[in-house]
């Protein structure tokens, strides 16, 4: 009995299967045969796979590593921490960073020229897409810096591109927004944020169709004050207090980024030289207006030498980078410069314990301090691979559908048209041209 191919399998069957796996096992399908890769290249199938697939995969960390070359070329490498290899390599101009991660999608923007384009990746594909360019803004001082942060709304389905706008003399920030695929370009919004986002601060997080922002005010300390959650699909924003830490302290750092589901601010005291971490989660149902609730989740002490012959060494400890991030293992990393200390959550501290232990304590090679202009890295955590083309952030939906299934439907008929046989007259012709050759040449 003949072995039934792998391409015998109907082609709503095929996708029914596959639909199910996990977005790694996927990639590897397309190796099987045409079908299998015309399948999961198909982008109707990614759209359905992104909206039906609930697996168990864990959320990764991404490592992106940024160098700039003295002849202007920029070029960021983006890596899995877990496996240690790269996904994909980025190359832009010089003034690009990355700005958030959303649904799988890595977006680069300049912070510094805010009517430049961002890009957005993906890097299990390698595909990218230029989005379009925001509108230059008048009336803004020296020290402009803008934050780009995409978002996506599942209600409606929609992407969004949001651009915070401030400038060094201003404690305001002016808001646009880009609804990707729709043609009204971007909109600028009638309200002003009474704080602007900090300079030194962790990329916008996106968590459940929200986009929180760590805030700070004008004033000459730029301490972190608030943070700021912007609704992606109705566009409206709030601010919240930062969780009460003790006062008075000398320095404080505060990083957003997501844990488990929530949302998480890795708050970094430092108090009489010693610096402390405490890891604050946001609970549900805290909707009012600056009364937001925050629950300690982690505390710790960090060991960092803030004295250098007696004398306190803060500035030189507040310039370093920081970071927050939870892998696939569920460690609990926090990056300080060159170190990362790192806690197990999978094991449930003592509840009689109020200051933790960290269970690992890494030294990296050094990037300097601070890291220079043309170096840098950081680690970003909550990334869930996706098989949706970029491409398809920037097309309406309904003309994308609609191309797909034409040109569908040509490939279905071309394929479905029997081969012609040659007439037999024909066969002989060209035969007895053949022999002719062959014996020619001998």
């Amino acid at each position: 009995m003949a072995r039934p191919r792998v391409s015998a399998l109907p082609r709503e069957m095929l996708q029914e299967i596959l639909v199910k796996l996990p977005t790694a096992d996927i990639l590897r399908c397309c190796c099987v045969c045409t079908l299998w890769r015309s399948v999961v290249r198909n982008a109707s199938f990614q759209q359905l796979h992104a909206a039906r697939y609930v697996g168990t995969d864990k959320d990764l960390a991404l490592l992106v590593s940024e160098k700039c070359e003295p002849g202007g070329c920029y070029e960021a490498g983006v890596f899995d921490v877990s496996s240690g290899k790269i996904m994909c390599s980025v190359a832009n101009v010089p003034g690009y960073r990355l700005a958030n991660l959303c649904n799988g999608f890595l977006c680069f923007a300049a912070p510094h020229s805010g009517d430049l384009p961002a890009v957005v990746y993906n890097p299990v594909t390698g595909q990218k897409v230029e989005l379009p360019e925001a509108p230059s803004l008048e009336g803004l001082g020296l020290g402009r810096r803008h934050v780009f942060a995409l978002g996506f709304s599942p209600s409606t389905n929609e992407y969004k591109l949001f651009r915070l706008s401030s400038s060094m003399a201003d404690d305001e920030s002016t808001v646009d927004v880009c609804t990707l695929g729709d043609r009204r370009g971007w909109r600028q919004h009638p309200y002003l944020f009474a704080h602007r986002p900090v300079d030194d601060g962790s990329p916008p997080v996106f968590v459940g169709g929200t986009l929180y922002v760590v805030t700070c005010r004008g004033d000459r300390n730029k301490r972190p004050d608030r943070i700021l959650e912007i609704d992606v699909a109705s566009e409206e924003h709030r601010t919240y207090r930062l969780p009460d830490f003790e006062e008075p302290v000398d320095d404080v750092r505060v990083s957003v980024f997501e844990l488990s589901g929530q949302v998480c601010l890795a708050v970094n005291t430092v108090k009489w030289y010693r610096p402390k971490l405490v890891f604050w989660v946001m609970l549900e149902g805290s909707n009012e207006e600056g009364q937001f609730r925050w629950h300690p989740r982690y505390s710790f002490k960090l060991d960092a030498n803030l004295t250098r012959g007696g004398t306190m060494q803060y500035d030189c400890y507040s310039n370093l980078p920081r970071a927050a991030w939870l892998d696939h293992d569920g460690m609990l990393c926090y990056r300080v410069g060159d170190t990362v200390y790192m806690y197990d959550t999978n094991y449930s501290p003592c509840p009689h314990v109020d200051t933790l232990t960290w269970d690992e304590q890494l030294q990296l090679p050094a990037t300097g301090e601070p890291p220079s202009d043309d170096r840098s890295w950081n680690v970003c955590g909550g990334y869930r691979p996706t098989l949706l083309s970029p491409l398809t952030l920037v097309s309406p939906p309904s003309e994308e559908k609609f191309e797909h299934i034409l040109v569908r439907a040509l490939r279905s008929h071309k394929s479905k048209q029997p081969r012609r046989s040659a007439p037999s007259g024909c066969r002989t012709c060209w035969n007895q041209r053949a022999a002719k050759r062959i014996r020619s040449t001998r």
